[in-house]
């Protein structure tokens, strides 16, 4: 008896392939919405950094709700 295999996954006729899309429109979809919102969403946030990679010590991101919500700090590196 042969031994039983993975499902194919390579069809794929219902997903955009990711270089179908321009740079700029796959940043776009990736990214978080700007401004306030009013339920949870996910995303990647992004940010121009122009110096060198190895000069980074600490990344941390604050996330400040309002006035009257404690900040929330987050260290990412």
């Amino acid at each position: 008896m042969p031994t039983p295999r993975a499902p194919d996954q390579t069809d794929s006729a219902n997903v955009e392939k990711q270089s179908d899309l321009p740079i700029e429109q796959a940043i776009s979809r990736a990214a978080l919405p700007e401004g306030i919102v009013a339920d949870h969403v996910k995303g990647c946030l992004f940010f121009r950094f122009e110096g060198k990679l190895k000069s980074i010590k600490s990344l941390d991101l604050i996330h400040e709700a309002g006035p009257s919500s404690p900040k929330a700090t987050i260290p990412l590196l």
